[in-house]
Order: C-alpha cells, then sequence, then structure tokens
C-alpha cells in the first residue's frame, strides 16, 4: 500500500537524529497521508503507546473494547487517541480511501494535550471546514529531504496542535474546530505585509518570481532568502492557500458556479480546482457548499 510505503520511509527519515523532530512539548514520531487500501471487511485493531490522530475519508464504526464503547467517525471528523489506548475499525466492505494520521508523543513532565482525552481516552473533532486536513497534508512534508519543506511542516504541526487547544466542546467527547484568529497583518514585518498585499492583488494571476520583485523593488535573490524566512511557504504554497481560502469565501458567501469561483481566483482548469480544493480541504467544493448550507440552516 502506498501510504505504508510513505511511512516506513518518514521512519527512517525521522529516526536519523538529524531529522528527528520535537516540537511544542511533542516529538513527531511519523505521519501518513495518501490513499489507503484495507481489502478485508471486519474490525481492524490498533493500539500504539503514542498520541495517535486520524483522519480519514470515510464514515465507520470505531469500538473501544476497554471502555465498551462504541462511537460513529464521520467523514468530516477527526479522533485523536491517547496513548495505550485499544481502538477498533469497523469495514462493512473491502475499499479504498484517503487517510491520514499522525503519530507523536508527549516530551516534557507536562502533557498539554491529555484534558482532551482523559475521560475516556479519545476525543472527536468536528473539521467540518476541512481546517486541519491541509495541515495533515503540509506536515507529511517533514520526511522531505528539503530544509525549507520540514520547516514549513513542523509549523503546520504546531498549527494542528493550536487547533486542538482551541476548539470548543460540543459534548464530553466531542469538540468543533474553527479557523484560528489569524494575527493582524499589522503586526506583522513591513516585508511581509507588503508582499502579502501584493500577492493578493495578484491572486487571479501567476505572479513570478521575478515580478514579485520588481514590485517590491529587491532583487530576486533577495526576495528568495527573505520570502522562505519571513513568509514561512514557498509562493506556489502560499498563493494556492490564499487562492483556497478565497475560494471558501465565495463558495460561503455567493451564488457563483465553481467554474466561476476557479476563473476569479486564478485556476482556469476548473478540474484542478477542484482537485486542489478537494486536496486542500478535504472536501470537494460541492460538498463544502453543501455542508455550509446545512450548517446556516442549522443556525436559524
Amino acid at each position: 500500500m502506498q501510504i505504508l510505503r510513505e511511512l516506513k520511509h518518514q521512519m527512517r527519515v525521522i529516526s536519523n537524529p538529524e531529522y528527528r523532530v520535537a516540537l511544542g512539548g511533542y516529538r513527531l514520531l511519523f505521519i501518513g497521508t495518501g490513499q489507503r487500501v484495507m481489502k478485508n471487511k471486519g474490525w481492524w485493531r490498533t493500539r500504539l503507546n503514542y498520541y495517535a490522530l486520524d483522519s480519514s475519508d470515510l464514515r465507520q464504526v470505531v469500538r473501544l473494547p476497554e471502555n465498551k464503547l462504541d462511537f460513529t467517525r464521520e467523514r468530516t471528523e477527526l479522533v485523536l487517541y491517547s496513548p495505550n489506548l485499544t481502538y477498533e475499525e469497523y469495514y462493512e466492505t473491502p475499499c479504498k480511501f484517503e487517510d491520514s494520521w499522525i503519530v507523536f508523543q508527549n516530551s516534557t513532565p507536562h502533557d498539554p494535550i491529555a484534558h482532551l482525552v482523559q475521560e475516556n481516552g479519545f476525543c472527536i473533532f468536528q473539521d467540518a471546514g476541512g481546517v486541519v486536513r491541509p495541515l495533515l497534508y503540509q506536515t507529511s512534508q517533514i520526511a522531505s529531504q528539503n530544509v525549507e519543506a520540514r520547516w514549513i511542516a513542523q509549523i503546520a504541526f504546531l498549527r494542528i496542535m493550536t487547533h486542538l487547544h482551541q476548539s470548543t466542546a460540543s459534548t464530553s467527547s466531542r469538540r468543533i474546530i474553527q479557523p484560528l484568529v489569524e494575527i493582524p497583518v499589522s503586526n506583522g514585518t513591513p516585508f511581509h505585509r507588503k508582499t502579502m498585499r501584493i500577492i493578493k492583488q495578484h491572486l487571479a494571476s501567476d505572479l513570478s518570481v521575478e515580478q514579485l520583485a520588481q514590485l517590491l523593488k529587491i532583487s530576486k535573490s533577495n526576495l528568495s532568502h527573505r520570502f522562505s524566512v519571513e513568509m514561512g511557504e514557498t509562493l506556489t504554497v502560499l498563493r494556492n492557500r490564499l487562492r483556497i481560502e478565497r475560494a471558501q469565501e465565495l463558495i460561503r458567501g455567493t451564488d457563483k458556479t465553481f467554474k466561476e469561483i476557479a476563473f476569479e481566483v486564478g485556476y482556469e482548469d476548473p478540474a484542478y480546482f477542484s482537485r486542489l480544493f478537494h486536496l486542500k480541504t478535504g472536501l470537494s467544493p460541492k460538498a463544502f457548499r453543501q455542508l455550509v448550507s446545512r450548517s446556516l440552516s442549522s443556525e436559524r
């Protein structure tokens, strides 16, 4: 299976002392994201000595035999399991699905996440807006040989931890993930503010590094160095993120077609836009609009 091959690669890389990662009171062990194939049906048992955050594009029943507890995990939900917890996932039929999960451990005397799972050893996070899934994908770059990609992956992992902490309680074992309150742009550096303003102004065009350097009135080499340090993402990654965020706003607030939205945010190929939107949010544009519509209806 592709995801298992990727896990083996990441385990080799992350176990290397040169790449070992300890972040925010946790040690990231490995992360798997990609397509998973389950060839059998029935219960699949897992028990780890570490925390596991699991996100699957699959609705399934989960059983905790030690606690004599069952629950259903929806496609838009993530589950955080505490260390040394046995859990079993039910597969009704052999299937293929997208799966993402992180395994990590506490690395300090104080465990800042234990309160989320202390009651039954697990916590379900409703991620209807697809906030965390793109971060799972970014965190998978932790095994990259590219230093910049690994740095971005570390930031993504910390953002995931922040989302878990800032989620709001729905029930004793369910919490709701909301978009983080972003730091106002005025608190950034002048370079950061100006760069973000220019990129947003040219979001619908494929602004090149050379063109951006000209607009910022600096050399291309100076821009390349400062961009990775002060922006935290490559130009392509940042632009795609801003485009998808803008697309989400348009889906929420307008009745425009997905083709119109794709063109407005800078994608000439609506099919590519749909694939990228699904990759970044975990939902297709259509499913995202339906989800927003149901959420608004339930609030009325």
